[in-house]
């Protein structure tokens, strides 16, 4: 009970903090509304500029990267372009486990927001352990072996600690959130976010900054974020783009983020064009296709087809057709012990025994 009082008071602190940050809209999400009555009103300038605005100003000014992930994740259908910041200031996660609090009161009363607890679980993980930052840039390496024009860069895994994250250095310029200095650049960009989501399957919405030399090599530089994007996203994503369909679902809003992201720094190029070949598809799940007799026959002859069983003969439909019919049911020998006379006689047998044995 101690502990719950706790935990209580630190969500009121947390709260009056983001109402000092003019984001009194915290208070308003379920699961939250209780801690009104604890938080004294203010003078909000919350009509000066929009709620997206004033997340990204909430996210510029803040040094600690787990209140940003906190932030990101809890108003993540509000939030429409990713913050981005060159280094992360304060990696302590003191307050870790009252973000984790507030996921879960805000779950109990709107199921919605699992998906972005389940990703803030995974940047605080990533934000604890560099090993696990390095994990991802790999990640997207695998992702990207069949583009020519990415610049690669390396993780030195034999100075990667827990605590910090190295890589082979470069001679390369860095950018954050502007523009690319030549359009082939931005196309080079561009295309290679289509790829990665359209191809691979990853969507990347956020990054630390872009790295790019005078070859006009490009790439993502540390992403912090990406999330598997299956047929659902891939369609929704062409909607939006030829349609613009509003997103109604988490990795959506994640889609249009990362989506308004990549505009920023590529304003010159016309993504409708570019990604003509993309855009014009449907596309649906992969079908697992059985396999082959050529495949069977060889894992028979080295003894590997033991999980494999052979499909059991069924009866054929024509040979009960018969007994779908309530009549013929009755005549089937196997029911005639259903009869009323046989009850009756069996009733009275049991009642004779009774009586007199």
């Amino acid at each position: 009970m101690i502990t719950d009082f706790l935990q209580s008071i630190k969500i009121i602190n947390l709260s009056k903090k983001m109402v000092e940050l003019n984001l009194p809209e915290f208070l308003n999400i379920s699961g939250l509304r209780g801690y009104q009555k604890f938080v004294r009103k203010q003078k909000s300038n919350s009509q000066d500029s929009s709620l997206p605005q004033r997340l990204q100003n909430a996210l510029s000014l803040s040094q600690d990267a787990y209140f940003r992930a906190f932030v990101s994740e809890l108003f993540y259908d509000y939030l429409d372009c990713p913050c981005l910041k060159e280094k992360d200031g304060s990696d302590s996660p003191a307050q870790v486990e009252v973000y984790r609090n507030v996921f879960h009161k805000v779950i109990m009363s709107d199921s919605r927001y699992q998906a972005a607890y389940q990703n803030f679980s995974h940047q605080v993980d990533m934000l604890s352990d560099k090993r696990l930052a390095a994990s991802e840039i790999e990640e997207l390496f695998s992702a990207e072996i069949n583009n020519k024009n990415i610049l690669v860069y390396e993780v030195d895994w034999a100075h990667t600690t827990k605590e910090n994250l190295e890589i082979y250095p470069l001679k390369a310029e860095y950018t954050t959130n502007q523009s690319l200095p030549t359009k082939v650049m931005e196309e080079r960009l561009a295309q290679l976010w289509a790829e990665l989501f359209f191809e691979s399957s990853k969507l990347i919405y956020g990054w630390q900054s872009i790295i790019y030399n005078e070859d006009a090599e490009i790439n993502f530089y540390c992403p912090k974020y990406m999330l598997s994007a299956d047929s659902l996203l891939k369609n929704f994503a062409c909607a939006h783009i030829l349609q613009s369909r509003r997103p109604q679902h988490y990795a959506e809003y994640k889609f249009v983020l990362g989506l308004n992201g990549l505009k920023q720094l590529c304003p010159s190029v016309n993504i409708k064009e570019l990604w003509a070949n993309y855009l014009n598809k449907h596309y649906k799940m992969p079908q697992k296709s059985a396999p082959s007799a050529d495949y069977m026959q060889k894992m028979q002859e080295v003894g590997l087809s033991a999980g494999v069983s052979k499909a059991a003969d069924l009866t054929p439909l024509s040979h009960i057709k018969e007994l779908h019919f309530s009549k013929n049911l009755q005549k089937d020998r196997r029911f005639k012990n259903s009869s009323p006379l046989v009850i009756l006689a069996i009733a009275l047998m049991i009642y004779v025994l009774l009586k007199y044995f």
